[in-house]
C-alpha cells in the first residue's frame, strides 16, 4: 500500500500536465457497463485517464470531498478468442479538499464469452474482485475486499449497440464485525456507432446495504471519437441519489492491438 501524504495544488497540476499528453483514446474508462464481447486471441488492450467527481462521500465518514483519479489505467488481454482478463487501477487518487493522497484499489477479472441466445449478439459471464490499496485511516476506502460476477449481453445493430449487465458485489460491512452485504449490480449502456459516437449509461448498485456499502445510481454521458487503433473518450456523469458524487468529468484514451 502507498503511504498517503498530504498534497497541494502544485502537486496536482503537475500530475495532471503528466498525465494531459496522454488523452489521445479510451474504452472502459468512461463506461462502467462491460460489453459481452471480447478481445481475440492474443489482442491487447491498454488505456489511462484522468477523472474527477465533486462532492463524493467517502466511506464510513461521509465528508463531502473533490476527488482525482489520475492514470486511471486498466489492461486487458485475450487469453483466447471467448477468454478475456483484466487488470485496472488509478495509479494516483488525490482528495484535494483534504489534500491527500494514495494509490488505488486493485480490480481484477475475468470474462467467458457464453454461447448466444435471447437474441443477442454476444452473452459472457465475468467475475473479479478489488483488492484494496487505499488506506480507510485518510477515508479514501473501505480497505476491504470485495467479490462480484455479472451476467452480460450485448445487441449490436447497424446504428447503434445496447450492453446490458446484472450481477452481484459481496463486500464487508465497515461497521459490523464478521459482517458481509450482498449487494445487487446492474448497468445499461447505449451507444450510437460512427466515428463519432455519442453514448449514454445507467448503473449502480442496490441492497441492504449501509455506511460504506451505500446504494449508488449513475448517470453518465459523452462521446468517443476512433482514430484507428486508438480512441479519445469525454464524459460527464452525475449522481442519482444522497449519497453518491454530485457531478464528475472524465476524459481519456485507450490503444488497441495485436501483442503475439
Amino acid at each position: 500500500m502507498a503511504s498517503p501524504g498530504p498534497v497541494g495544488w502544485p502537486h496536482a497540476l503537475v500530475c495532471l500536465l503528466l498525465v494531459a499528453p496522454l488523452c489521445g483514446a479510451q474504452d472502459h474508462p468512461l463506461l462502467q457497463v462491460e460489453a459481452a464481447t471480447t478481445l481475440e486471441r492474443g489482442v491487447l488492450r491498454a488505456e489511462t485517464g484522468v477523472a474527477l467527481v465533486e462532492d463524493l462521500s467517502l466511506p464510513l465518514t461521509g465528508l463531502k470531498v473533490r476527488q482525482v483519479r489520475l492514470f486511471d489505467t486498466g489492461f486487458s488481454y485475450g487469453l483466447a478468442d471467448n477468454v478475456e482478463i483484466e487488470l485496472r487501477t488509478p495509479i494516483i487518487l488525490l482528495d484535494t479538499s483534504r489534500h491527500v493522497w494514495d494509490s488505488g484499489d486493485v480490480d481484477l477479472s475475468f470474462k467467458v464469452r457464453l454461447p448466444r441466445a435471447l437474441g443477442a449478439s454476444a452473452l459472457a459471464f465475468r467475475a473479479g474482485m478489488i483488492l484494496p490499496e487505499t488506506s480507510d485511516t485518510y477515508g479514501l476506502g473501505n480497505d476491504q475486499i470485495s467479490v462480484r460476477a455479472d451476467f452480460l449481453a450485448t445487441w449490436l445493430r447497424t446504428r447503434y449497440q445496447v450492453h446490458l449487465n446484472m450481477g452481484a458485489i459481496i463486500q464487508d460491512d465497515p461497521v459490523t464485525q464478521r459482517s458481509q452485504n450482498d449487494l445487487l449490480r446492474y448497468g445499461v449502456a447505449i451507444i450510437y456507432n460512427g466515428r463519432i459516437s455519442p453514448m449514454i449509461e445507467l448503473s449502480g448498485r442496490a441492497g441492504p446495504g449501509g455506511p460504506g456499502t451505500d446504494d449508488i445510481h449513475n448517470l453518465l454521458a459523452g462521446l468517443r471519437v476512433r482514430r484507428g487503433r486508438m480512441c479519445v473518450d469525454a464524459g460527464l456523469s452525475a449522481g442519482l441519489n444522497r449519497d453518491n458524487h454530485r457531478y464528475g468529468a472524465i476524459i481519456g484514451v485507450t490503444w488497441e492491438g495485436r501483442v503475439r
